[in-house]
């Protein structure tokens, strides 16, 4: 293979993969099924979560139903983690039980949970889709990071999930993981990495983890500054409860006060004098 580097009449792991790459990111279809099925293995669910920048932890939250809001990417990556990992028991669970026996509402949910289209198909198609993701989830064992990121790298979500999408999902992942990856495969293939990539790897990730703290750092002082205002309203709430609570106090001592001293205008001496008064008159 032109400028790809041979050991022993074979080519370097490391060769093929950069030559991998960067076919990927050309749209060059000379790749094949299996090169393709082979590396994408390489990306699992914690080397693609910790690599991946912000935006892309977004995406998957929200084609995920998760709302991101003001979650730092280290809670972000924590929740899709276990996501993922539910995802991927219950492809375990689906196959076992078999496609055959959901009805069209479970075949549904299960496509929409996987970010493939689910509304406006038929049964027989959304039981075909949810099929060849088995088949790669389960048969092939693609991470279920790649699956869902071709899912969301994939606009208008109105088909089954191909090799194509698969393709496009790994042209797309970020220089920095692409580096975590070569480092990878040199390790299980006894290869050597050179410093250059190595120090890159290094150098990404150490941002990386800058960008969490700096994220940490203001999640820390927004929740504080969020229970300083809880307090103060608490505070308020208070102050203005024993408010009222002294003026209803207050109106009860004036309204006691004038019951006492309301005497009445005649005794009942006046009253039987003055009945005579009149009566002589008469």
């Amino acid at each position: 293979v032109t400028g790809i580097t041979l050991q022993n009449g074979q080519p370097y792991e490391l060769e093929k993969f950069s030559q991998f790459i960067a076919r990927t990111r050309s749209n060059d279809p000379r790749d094949d099924i299996e090169e393709l099925l082979s590396f994408s293995k390489l990306f699992s669910e914690d080397l693609t979560l910790d690599n991946l920048p912000r935006s892309y932890l977004v995406a998957l939250s929200q084609m995920l139903n998760m709302d991101p809001g003001f979650s730092t990417d280290a809670i972000l990556r924590f929740r899709l983690r276990n996501k993922m990992r539910s995802l991927k028991e219950d492809d375990g669970d689906i196959r076992r039980e078999g496609l055959e026996h959901m009805t069209g509402q479970e075949l549904q949910n299960a496509s929409n949970e996987r970010g493939m289209r689910s509304v406006g198909v038929s049964v027989e198609r959304l039981r075909n889709q949810l099929d060849q993701w088995l088949i790669l989830s389960l048969d092939k064992d693609i991470p279920m990071t790649l699956l869902l990121l071709s899912r969301a790298m994939t606009l208008p979500a109105g088909h089954s999930i191909s090799y194509d999408d698969l393709r496009n999902a790994v042209a797309h992942l970020p220089d920095s993981l692409i580096g975590e990856a070569k480092i990878t495969l040199a390790a299980q293939k006894g290869e050597k990495i050179d410093n250059k990539s190595r120090l890159a790897a290094v150098v990404q990730q150490e941002e990386l983890i800058k960008v969490e703290e700096t994220q940490q750092a203001k999640k820390q002082l927004l929740d504080s500054e969020k229970d300083r205002i809880k307090e103060e309203e608490a505070k308020k709430n208070e102050a203005k409860e024993m408010s009222n609570t002294r003026v209803a106090a207050n109106l009860q001592m004036k309204k006691e006060t004038l019951k006492d001293m309301a005497k009445p205008i005649l005794t009942e001496d006046q009253i039987e004098f003055t009945q005579k008064e009149v009566a002589e008159i008469q």
